[in-house]
């Protein structure tokens, strides 16, 4: 900051010439508070997909600061929500500035097609023109927004308006290294308002130096250099300034002044084309908030939240305001607005609103809206104010002993004041009216030399109370006359057990502070009982005192020794994340100057100032199980580094990701046939087999030391130094001498300690049990018409290495599961399915007898037994055909291991599923030679049936080659030794019934399984609620759950393989003859003329075998494939009794 330096170095020089005129000094300012802050961004997405000829906002484009002073109206330091509310502060915009903090915003504020607007019932266009709405006209030229337009911030710190110079520096202070740096902080930068606020503190309210004298030339030239802008931009005439000018001063000189900050956004129309090559429409923040707010209840008229948001509270209003769609950018009220709503909704939210804040003693700096509903806007209360004679103030200090960890004094003793309550900061009695002022209140920590101490808890803490003028004086009275003794006080450090504060209440613990002021010689015009004395009465016009509160507390050595944390990694986690490896101690990193100094005259350091430390990380380039970044808590990298303060501590400590190493832990791997990927760099690797660890714990240690580093390479240090000088007369005699000052600087040393930790991990490991026996099962077998069924149990098992489902963080904290490669392989002794089914069967019998009878006796009793069927004399040849359509399908389903690879790798023994499916198939058919397909030899049997009794038949033998063979596979789902799903498929109740069949029958989905050997529920007791749900989905079972063990076996490689062959089912031809005896009831009737009385229902019978495989066919009772339905009719009358007509 080339010009603040010029500047501070004027008022250093100053402050050594008025250090004569300390009464005077003493006098002129109180430093306030800060009234202006800014809060970082939030995170996550922000809207972009604006459409076309739609209004569109951005963080990064185009944002201005709007600056300048105005009358503080409701503004103070202690005004309440209600004052903030007030929006007479927006009406000043004809005496505003406005400044760019990068180069492209100025260019595109200062462009011809850009404007500036402000929302009154709707958009008006104040300067140049608007691009949002290209036929509104202009309320002023551009030419008068150009006048106030300063230099953009780079730029403008050169200027020799102090005003411009300063406000530029803020900008610049955003990020000095970053020249494309915007008003709201992203990118890690600064929000403006953190850095108007940090500008204020050092060089006004809260100085580093303590002058008040320098804050006030400050304050002083600022608003001067303002008002001769005003003047020299001619945004005023001479008589008008004057008259302005005059209101302006007086209102400095009674401090009811506050330098305004708002933020400008830019707006613009989507277009095709880049964001920097269009034109904008610069609109105030709380102006555009009016606009979003009036569309949005115009478009929502009944909403009641909307009803109770107002653009007086900014931040609250886009907060709870809500944005409309992309796709309601087609309707009103939206759509003549640009569906403004949209992105500006967003953007004012996360960034617009956060950029400024304004900040009193009632209203916190926060993006809590509850608590700070404001936002786009701040102030800083600025001028004189009244003088300070005859003010007694008030200081507190804390009397610190150092004692060891067993209570014990070290020797050790230090005062600090307590912030806030300084000297310096003018805690003037006479002011501390209000009950919020009483309290004079801090932390449970003190800084000294660089070292923040933990005060100790004390229940009975004594402070005394003096006269600083008079320490013998304790003011602590119960009436202040000066004939009364005081007594010490006691509060209790902290306040209340269990917080982190202490306070002490002035009026309640002490006399009230009007009371001490009167007391101490303080102006009478100011309140105090008459029952009180004026010590100071007759000493002198000028003569006052001020009071001195001490509060004496203990703390804790500081110690460098390496705080000792102990952390373990759980059996069921690959890797563990500590957001901080020590939660409960913080040591603290440090850096330090050692200056050369010699005079202390005049002291400088470049640089100087509020310096951006970073973090420099342990070095764990040895420690493979180790991944940690260096983190501060409850600390900032700001530091402020100067001649007077060359130290800086951090409260730094690291996060880690412990993890279970290959190379120096354990050798739990992934599972590559599952997930076939590394983790942390090759730290944990994959395999195709897994191998036993027989470690259950591994204990790793390590010091871990993390670091700090300074912004610059070299700080350099100067002085103003003295040499003696010696004066000769013309003849060259020496006559005396004198000292002349001369400017020295040399380079300060730097160095750093780091905060150090031993971390001790301890990785537990489960190791699995060893392989029970293999379950055994006995073979079955089930016959029916049609099917045969059959499990056998191979005398040969396979081998499979299991998956084990694990957690694991990454280095950010998230957690993931993935499957590990199980450490013992495990024996199945599969159960293999075979069954014979005849399926799509088609049977049509034909029965033609050689003899029929066609008289009307013989259609009389075809009509009497409802059929059309032949009647066939008794002992008739007959022609036999079965005509079958159909086949024999043989299925056998055996379990095996998907991959060939794997199998090959796992399974020792000679387990072949083909040659399972072969020796099924031989029990039913044969192999021919040279084309290796199988035939089945059916035996085929045809026979009459008559009366529910056989008759007649032929046995025969029919040889089939096989129709067809086909192959299926379904994978299985296996967790925990149970199986729950098949084909991808968990819903096991979806698959067909033949497979459930199947599953069922190879003791592969029951309960008592070939998966007996898998663990499942072993481990350590499941406490990690985040892997438990993630395995359940992962896994699709809740085996896995907390309070069990956590330890389960699973598989995802088997299938059960189904062979399929085909045999097409031959047709039957045959000849029979139907038998002279039949049944008592058809014996042929002595009487001829009952011949044909009584008849039969003639129906037929085959009967197939192949091996264990049989069909039978009847069409008496409708059996598989043929219809019940009779093919002939047996008459009462024999070949040998036939009178009638034969056929």
């Amino acid at each position: 900051m080339p010009f603040i330096n010029s500047v501070m170095k004027v008022l250093l020089s100053a402050t050594l010439v008025a250090s004569s005129f300390v009464s005077i000094a003493s006098t002129l300012v109180r430093a306030e508070g800060t009234n202006v802050g800014g809060t970082g961004p939030a995170t996550g997405g922000v809207t972009s997909s604006t459409a076309a000829g739609q209004f569109q906002t951005t963080d990064g484009v185009a944002a201005i600061l709007q600056i300048g002073f105005i009358p503080a109206g409701e503004l103070s330091g202690d005004s309440k929500t209600g004052a903030l509310q007030d929006d007479s502060k927006f009406n000043y915009e004809d005496t505003m500035f406005y400044m760019a903090p990068n180069k492209t915003a100025d260019y595109l504020f200062r462009k011809e097609g850009s404007g500036f607007s402000v929302y009154d019932g709707g958009i008006k266009n104040l300067y140049g023109k608007n691009p949002l709405y290209p036929n509104s006209s202009s309320i002023h030229s551009k030419t008068n927004l150009s006048r106030k337009t300063l230099n953009y911030a780079d730029k403008a710190v050169d200027s020799n308006n102090y005003f411009e110079a300063i406000i530029a520096q803020a900008l610049v202070n955003i990020n000095p290294s970053n020249a494309n740096r915007t008003l709201t902080g992203t990118n890690g930068d600064k929000p403006v308002g953190t850095a108007l606020k940090t500008l204020i503190e050092d060089y006004i309210s809260n100085r580093i130096d303590n002058s008040d004298f320098d804050a006030q030339v400050i304050g002083a030239l600022m608003f001067n250099d303002y008002l001769n802008l005003i003047k020299e931009c001619g945004i005023m005439t001479d008589k008008s300034y004057n008259q302005y000018e005059q209101m302006m001063r007086d209102a400095f000189s009674k401090k009811e002044l506050v330098l305004f900050f708002q933020t400008v956004v830019g707006i613009s129309v989507k277009d095709g084309n880049s964001p920097l090559s269009r034109d904008y429409a610069f609109i105030p923040m709380h102006d555009a908030t009016e606009w979003y707010l009036n569309i949005r209840k115009q478009a929502r008229p009944n909403d009641a939240t909307l009803k109770g948001l107002s653009a007086n509270r900014e931040a609250e209003a886009v907060a709870k305001g809500g944005a409309s769609s992309a796709d309601q950018g087609s309707l009103s009220p939206y759509k003549e607005n640009g569906n403004l709503p949209f992105t500006f909704r967003t953007y004012a939210r996360d960034y617009y609103s956060k950029t400024l804040k304004p900040v009193t003693s009632a209203v916190p700096l926060s993006d809590i809206i509850s608590k700070n509903p404001f936002g786009g806007w701040g102030f800083q209360v600025w001028g004189y104010g009244e003088e300070y004679s005859k003010k007694p103030a008030i200081d507190a200090l804390l009397n610190v002993t150092v004692v060891d960890k067993n209570g014990d004094p070290t020797g050790e003793h230090f005062t600090e004041p307590v912030r806030g309550w300084s000297e310096d900061n003018k805690r003037f009695l006479s002011e501390l009216t209000q009950y919020s002022d009483k309290f004079i209140t801090a932390g449970m920590t003190v800084e000294h030399d660089n070292k923040t101490y933990e005060i100790l808890p004390d229940e009975n803490a004594k402070f005394t109370l003096v006269d600083k003028k008079d320490l013998t004086d304790n003011l602590n009275k119960s009436e202040l006359k000066v004939s009364s003794k005081g007594e010490d006080g006691v509060v209790s450090v902290p306040s209340k057990a269990g917080t982190a504060t202490w306070f002490i209440e002035l009026g309640y613990d002490t006399p009230e502070p009007l009371s001490l002021h009167k007391y101490l010689g303080g102006d009478s015009k100011t309140g105090g009982s008459s029952s009180v004395d004026n010590k100071y009465e007759n000493s002198g016009k000028n003569i006052f005192s001020n009071a001195q509160l001490t509060l004496y507390v203990k703390v804790l050595e500081d110690s460098t020794e390496p705080v000792e944390t102990e952390m373990e990694v759980p059996q069921w986690r690959l890797s563990q994340y500590w957001g901080n490896i020590s939660p409960e101690v913080t040591n603290s990193s440090r850096f330090s100057l050692s200056l050369p100094i010699q005079s202390f005259t005049d002291p400088k350091l470049s640089p100087s100032g509020s310096q951006t430390f970073s973090l420099v990380d342990p070095d764990l380039s040895n420690v493979p199980w180790a991944i940690s970044r260096a983190k501060l808590f409850n600390d900032t990298l700001n530091k402020n580094i100067s001649p007077f303060s060359t130290l800086a501590s951090f409260h730094e400590s690291g996060d880690l990701l412990a993890v279970k190493d290959n190379g120096s832990v354990l050798n739990t791997r992934l599972a590559s046939w599952v997930n076939n990927f590394k983790l942390f760099d090759g730290k944990i690797g994959s395999t195709s087999k897994g191998s036993v660890d027989n470690k259950t714990n591994v204990k790793k240690s390590t010091s871990f030391a993390y670091g700090v580093k300074s912004p610059a390479s070299e700080y350099v240090y100067s002085e103003t130094r003295y040499k003696s000088e010696t004066t000769y007369d013309a003849k060259g005699k020496a006559i005396g001498s004198h000292l002349l000052p001369y400017s020295w600087s040399g380079t300060a040393s730097q160095s750093t300690n780091s905060s150090d930790y031993e971390i001790s991990v301890n990785f537990k490991h489960y190791i699995p049990k060893d392989t029970l026996s293999t379950k055994k099962f006995k073979p079955t077998s089930e016959s029916e018409n049609g099917l045969y069924w059959q499990t056998k149990q191979s005398e040969e098992s396979i081998s499979v290495y299991p998956e084990v489902l694990m957690g694991y963080d990454d280095a950010s904290g998230n957690t993931s599961v993935a499957f590990t490669a199980g450490e013992k392989v495990r024996s199945i002794m599969p159960v293999s399915y075979n069954q014979a089914k005849f399926i799509d069967l088609d049977i049509n019998p034909v029965v033609t007898g050689m003899s029929t009878a066609t008289d009307s006796a013989a259609k009389a009793l075809a009509a009497r037994l409802n059929t059309n069927k032949d009647v066939i004399f008794k002992g008739s040849a007959t022609t036999n055909s079965f005509d079958v359509k159909g086949d024999l399908e043989i299925k056998t389903f055996v379990l095996d291991i998907g991959s060939s690879a794997y199998k090959n790798s796992w399974t020792q023994a000679e387990y072949n599923t083909d040659a399972i499916n072969d020796g099924y198939l031989a029990e039913y058919a044969t192999k021919k030679q040279g084309t290796g397909k199988w035939q089945v030899s059916f035996d085929v049997d045809g026979k009459f049936i008559i009366n529910g009794k056989d008759f007649g038949g032929q046995i025969s033998k029919v040889t089939v080659e096989q129709k067809s063979t086909a192959v299926k596979e379904y994978a299985l789902e296996v967790r925990g030794g149970r199986l729950i799903g098949v084909n991808g498929t968990r819903d096991l109740s979806s698959v067909s019934q033949e497979l459930k069949d199947a599953l069922a029958r190879m003791h592969i989905s029951t309960n008592e399984n070939v998966f007996n050997t898998f663990e499942s529920g072993g481990g350590d007791k499941l406490t990690d609620t985040k892997f438990a749900s993630l395995a359940g989905t992962v896994r699709g079972s809740n085996d896995i759950a907390v309070g069990k063990g956590w330890y389960s076996e699973d598989s995802s490689l088997l299938v059960v393989r189904e062979y399929i062959t085909l045999f097409g089912i031959p047709s039957f031809h045959y000849s029979d003859k139907l038998p002279l005896e039949v049944t008592p009831d058809l014996v042929a009737p002595i009487d001829k003329n009952k011949f044909f009385s009584v008849g039969a229902l003639g129906y037929t019978k085959l009967h197939l075998e192949a091996g264990n495989a049989e069909l039978t066919a009847d069409s008496s009772i409708g059996q598989i494939g043929v219809e019940k339905s009779p093919q002939f009719i047996v008459p009462n009358v024999s070949i040998m009794d036939s009178f009638g007509s034969v056929q």
